[in-house]
């Protein structure tokens, strides 16, 4: 296979995967033996509209719950910003009182952030983009292929509408 189309396969596996970004993790793992929390630097106001994804794409029973930090994403670079205790603080909170065994990060700016998050509370912290990236790669290397049938199958030949003769004659000199 050439290296465009190996290309082209690993973008469309990431972007399906990443479409589902916030339960990425959820999806692909075992059952969850504990609760898991997600934790979004949105405005609370907005926990519907990823709570109605979660339900969407089949996640919903898997997640215990979302929470919003409620972080505007540019103070997130902002090493004077109070980001990162925001968003440390409401995965206490989810752990405390949502006895949350897992944290699924639903920005992917907190991406830097994840590996000391779990450090200091001693749960996994996904932050989905790179669990996407990752389950992407893991795809390519196991070889797997886009399908030739159904929706991916080629085109079939078309004949030429009205509309393309218009355009064509539209273009001679």
């Amino acid at each position: 296979m050439g290296t465009m189309k190996r290309s082209i396969v690993i973008i469309v596996a990431a972007v399906v995967v990443i479409a589902a970004g916030l339960g990425v993790w959820l999806l692909w793992k075992p059952e969850p033996k504990g609760i898991v929390v997600a934790v979004s630097a949105l405005p609370d106001s907005l926990n519907p509209v990823l709570e109605q994804n979660l339900a969407r794409y089949g996640l919903a029973a898997r997640c215990g719950r979302v929470r919003a930090a409620e972080v505007p994403v540019l103070e997130l670079d902002d090493p004077g910003s109070d980001a990162r205790r925001r968003i440390s603080d409401e995965i206490r909170l989810a752990i405390c009182d949502d006895r949350a065994e897992a944290i699924v990060l639903g920005c992917a700016g907190m991406a830097p952030l994840a590996a000391s998050l779990a450090d200091e509370h001693g749960v996994p912290v996904v932050e989905g983009v790179s669990a996407a990236v990752k389950l992407a790669d893991s795809l390519y290397a196991l070889g797997l292929k886009t399908s030739k049938i159904g929706a991916w199958a080629v085109p079939r030949a078309k004949a030429r509408g009205a509309a393309e003769k218009f355009l064509a004659a539209e273009n001679r000199p």
